[in-house]
């Protein structure tokens, strides 16, 4: 214990957040759980007393502690401690879901606890996303049991959290993507349709940092994500103009691209010819020869 807070390890974090004599303070009010943070948003402060979590759910926000400016991408948390001060904002073209949450955690006539570092930034823990659900569902007022459901919920994200960044660390690391990361990624991008997908989605849904799955991508496929990623959908693209008679400018609006001249492009760098040569030659190739 050091003056203002009770200083502690991770580990004794848990134990202290799992023993009845501490309450874990946890509130909602005017602070909603879950939102999106759009290009532009922003927020900044610092909390005397309390914990602040940010869980990245979708997309990626940035984050601003002791001047270190990092992303937060899906599947990845920033945990800020009591009296620390932070920022997070979301980059023009930056988008995200996220859930966050507020805790102090004392034990009556004691200053409340916090690890020594001033914030803990942990990746690959998409693994506690189940967690969040349960915190929320705990989060009410209500009698002792629905305090003990939501102290343990919260206990079962923060060692989730914590034992998957400690696994992250002591995993080898990949050289290549395996086959059922392959097929994985596959599936991912079909489900998703004519939505469009960055490479970042890519190395969240496998919960890889993006620089790492960019490099294992490269030496997999010997082509980076984002090329591969237009190919898709430039394929599926042209499947719709050899099975439909809509206009490739509407074809390229259902594939998100605002601009006729930027898909035309795109088109004839993957398919070597233009959208309407491409069109006009399957056409051709299925009217019955002359004789």
């Amino acid at each position: 214990m050091s003056g203002k807070f009770c200083f502690v390890t991770r580990l004794e974090w848990l134990k202290r957040l799992g023993d009845p004599g501490y309450e874990p303070g946890f509130d909602l009010k005017q602070f909603p759980m879950f939102f999106d943070a759009r290009p532009g948003w922003i927020a900044q402060g610092k909390l005397p007393e309390q914990h602040i979590v940010y869980f990245c759910l979708g997309g990626s926000f940035k984050a601003n502690l002791n001047g270190n400016v990092f992303t937060i991408r899906t599947g990845e948390m920033i945990w800020v401690q009591p009296g620390v001060k932070f920022e997070f904002f979301a980059a023009p073209r930056e988008s995200a879901q996220i859930a966050r949450f507020r805790l102090r955690l004392a034990r009556r006539g004691e200053p409340p606890v916090r690890l020594r570092e001033p914030f803990v930034h942990l990746v690959k823990t998409g693994v506690a996303r189940a967690w969040v659900d349960q915190i929320r569902l705990h989060a009410k007022e209500g009698n002792v049991w629905i305090l003990q459901a939501r102290r343990a919920a919260l206990a079962g994200f923060f060692a989730t959290a914590l034992d998957a960044g400690e696994q992250e660390k002591r995993e080898p690391r990949q050289r290549v993507l395996s086959t059922g990361q392959l097929a994985v990624l596959e599936h991912f991008v079909e489900m998703r349709g004519t939505k469009a997908c960055a490479p970042s989605d890519l190395a969240g849904h496998l919960q890889l940092a993006p620089g790492y799955f960019n490099r294992l991508f490269r030496a997999t496929l010997g082509k980076s994500a984002r090329a591969w990623l237009i190919e898709r959908r430039i394929h599926a693209a042209a499947q719709q103009l050899v099975e439909s008679n809509r206009r490739v400018s509407e074809v390229a609006d259902e594939f998100g691209y605002g601009s006729l001249y930027f898909f035309s492009r795109q088109f004839r760098k993957v398919m070597g010819v233009s959208p309407r040569i491409f069109r006009q030659r399957a056409v051709d190739e299925n009217l019955p020869r002359k004789l």
